[in-house]
């Protein structure tokens, strides 16, 4: 019975102790700190303008923790802050973080890092746009940018571009712009040809009709032809031309 005794003490002993293993660990003591983990990319990258009191501290290469004392209303619920690198979209986090906080090594950390991967600022192509006869207007994706010869930063990506002139053809195409590369069209316009009408007549009829030193028929006659300056001729037998 003595025996029986000595072991129940000394099992008793060691839970006390915390010698079994899996026994859970203290909690971290009366104002221990709430600390978030934050893992960034690129890693020169900071953490700027955290919410809420929280104290951002790098902890290593793209590795940041953002600290908050403990206070009387226990954890903090969310955070909010900005991720900025020279190079790259500034990115605004902002996390809910309730309920998820345990307890490591005296302080009160969050399970789940907060992960963040800043998007590369995108580099502007150009477009020299230049045209035969210039000073013909230029639009861009439907935006008028301007007269030729004209030079234009643009997006990397695929555009349209019209060309317009008054009494010309218009011209379009679609062209693609690379980062820090320069596309260039040159451009010639084609005038207009419009129709005209002349009719004539003569008397006596049936003379024979010449344009520009061309046979067209006899008169009466209507002609057409392009717009312009043309020499019209009337011819008949036994009559001056």
């Amino acid at each position: 019975m003595k025996k029986t005794t000595i072991i129940l003490t000394l099992i008793a002993a060691a839970v006390a102790l915390g010698g079994f293993a899996g026994a859970a660990a203290a909690d971290p003591p009366l104002g221990a700190p709430y600390e978030v983990p934050v893992q960034i990319t690129p890693q020169e990258a900071s953490i700027v303008n955290v919410s809420g009191g929280g104290t951002p501290s790098q902890e290593g290469m793209g590795q940041w923790i953002i600290r908050f004392a403990a206070g009387s209303s226990g954890a903090p619920t969310s955070v909010s802050f900005d991720v900025y690198c020279t190079g790259y979209v500034t990115e605004s986090v902002t996390r809910s973080l309730s309920g998820n906080f345990i307890a490591d090594d005296n302080v009160w950390r969050y399970q789940t890092p907060i992960e963040v991967d800043l998007a590369p600022i995108q580099q502007n192509g150009y477009l020299s746009v230049s045209s035969s006869p210039s000073s013909a207007s230029v639009y861009i994706d439907g935006s008028y940018e301007g007269t030729t010869p004209l030079n234009e930063a643009l997006s990397p990506g695929t555009h349209s571009v019209r060309v317009t002139k008054n009494g010309y053809s218009s011209y379009s195409t679609s062209v693609r712009i690379y980062e820090g590369q320069t596309n260039s069209i040159n451009v010639s316009l084609s005038p207009v040809t419009s129709t005209g009408y002349l009719s004539v007549s003569s008397t006596p009829k049936y003379a024979d009709v010449y344009v520009d030193g061309s046979y067209m028929g006899q008169t009466p006659l209507t002609i057409s032809f392009d717009t312009g300056s043309n020499t019209v001729t009337f011819k008949k037998s036994g009559y001056l031309t």
